[in-house]
């Protein structure tokens, strides 16, 4: 509402009385509809700012989660690569191990053997 639409014509013969008051009541009017487009401005803002606050929120979460993800991914391709190295060195004991026993056994056969050819 502008202002022009708030002021009433002046009737052709007004006394000051009656122009004072012309004059409040086009000021109160004019103060009402200020207010009013505050107030609405306020609540445009504040609506600005409560959607603003939430996409920022749903961003964040959405990059948290993101972040989140990569994070398991690289731990998950971490824990295989820990695993296959066990699994090597595992190998790598067993056959050591196997080999360790064979020549064991090898031993112990030739000295019981060897015990055994020479008692009589």
């Amino acid at each position: 509402m502008s202002s022009a639409d708030l002021i009433t014509p002046a009737p052709a013969a007004d006394s000051p009385l009656d122009a004072i008051r012309r004059v409040e009541t086009e000021a109160s009017q004019r103060a009402a509809a200020a207010r009013e487009d505050v107030q609405r401005v306020e609540n445009e803002a504040r609506e600005r700012a409560l959607l603003m606050a939430r996409e920022a929120r749903e961003q964040g979460h959405r990059e948290g989660q993101q972040e989140f993800e990569a994070a398991v991914a690289r731990t998950r391709q971490e824990a295989e690569m820990l695993l296959e190295e066990a699994r090597r060195e595992a190998d790598a004991l067993r056959r050591r191990g196997a080999a360790s026993m064979d020549t064991a056994v090898r031993r112990a056969l030739a000295i019981v053997l060897g015990a055994s050819e020479d008692t009589p």
